[in-house]
């Protein structure tokens, strides 16, 4: 394991040799739980953590997560907040996963997904809120958190009409738009302004997404509880 500053490495390196090997042997059997996305995910994470070169990584992720449905990229970016916490919170690579992955996740899920990432990185200490901090590590600074909150903002808005894809050649083609029912050749987007989101939503907005958003999934508890 790579020397890290995060509490997983704390904890592993106190572990004896016996101790370490049953805790590799426990996290295999878990990884029986993980889904095919979140096994593939995995598998890239681990690709990009051991390049020495980060010039490739973001557009690696980009390629892995473009064609990811919603509540896919929910739960990549649910295991990367697990399994980062062997490497430092600095770390270069770690970083711009998690930039990619959420980025990614905002676009495709629902307001109520925005609000919730927007409500978890604000917790001063947890794992979102200490990935998104040191967001400003990265070589353009500020840069990456201004993205992420400009599509949150995006995200917050008032929707009237009837959703449909919006399909152009652009990175966030699978942003909505809405079509005015009076006229069907325009569409409307009408900013909310300040909008409080309270505390983390538990309903969906839209009948087709009935899968959870729970800070964790099950099996990604059974998968943390390891290390408990």
């Amino acid at each position: 394991m790579k020397k890290a500053d995060s509490q997983y490495h704390d904890y592993h390196k106190d572990l004896t040799k016996k101790q370490k090997d049953s805790l590799a042997k426990q996290i295999r059997q878990r990884k029986s739980f993980l889904s095919p996305t979140q096994k593939q995910f995995m598998g890239t994470f681990i690709d990009c953590m051991n390049q020495k070169d980060t010039t490739k990584t973001s557009k690696t992720i980009e390629g892995f997560t473009f064609p990811l449905k919603p509540s896919q990229l929910r739960d990549c970016l649910l295991l990367y907040l697990e399994v980062s916490q062997a490497f430092p919170d600095n770390n270069e690579a770690s970083l711009l996963i998690f930039y990619g992955v959420s980025r990614r996740a905002i676009w495709k899920n629902d307001s109520h997904f925005a609000g919730e990432f927007e409500a978890q990185v604000k917790v001063e200490g947890n794992i979102w809120n200490r990935r998104y901090t040191a967001l400003n590590k990265l070589e353009n600074g500020s840069w990456y958190r201004e993205q992420i909150e400009a599509d949150i903002r995006e995200k917050k808005t008032i929707t009237i009409g009837v959703e449909v894809p919006r399909r152009i050649n652009d990175p966030k083609d699978y942003r909505k738009k809405i079509v005015d029912p009076n006229n069907p050749t325009e569409t409307i987007q009408v900013p909310v302004g300040k909008h409080d989101f309270g505390t983390i939503p538990t309903e969906k907005a839209r009948p087709d997404e009935q899968e959870s958003v729970a800070t964790f999934t099950r099996t990604q508890k059974k998968i943390h509880s390891i290390a408990g």
